[in-house]
């Protein structure tokens, strides 16, 4: 098991070779701006969560990436323009993170 200093490491170098994630079909976000990764099932279950999924799907504000049924949802915010994102994605959280550290 790592200790929480060597994850931390990880982490700082993680982000600084790989500005930017992959979602899929040709969708790139700078990792800067991902604020998570949420497991559909899980999320879907609170009431609150539902009700933000379905304020931003009112707002055009879901970029659908799916090639299948959702499996989990990226939430992004870009800083500079204030500007929030929720990007449905065929993949699971941790195919994603796999995938980023592939890059």
């Amino acid at each position: 098991m790592q200790n929480k200093k060597e994850n931390e490491k990880k982490s700082i170098t993680f982000k600084s070779v790989f500005p930017r994630i992959h979602l899929g079909k040709n969708e790139t976000v700078h990792i800067k701006n991902v604020i998570g990764f949420f497991e559909i099932d899980g999320a879907t279950e609170s009431e609150t969560t539902k009700d933000f999924l379905k304020k931003n799907e009112k707002e055009y504000k879901i970029i659908n990436l799916l090639y299948d049924l959702p499996k989990c949802f990226v939430l992004t915010s870009d800083k500079d323009s204030g500007n929030e994102n929720v990007y449905m994605l065929s993949n699971s959280v941790e195919t994603e993170i796999k995938r980023m550290g592939e890059n």
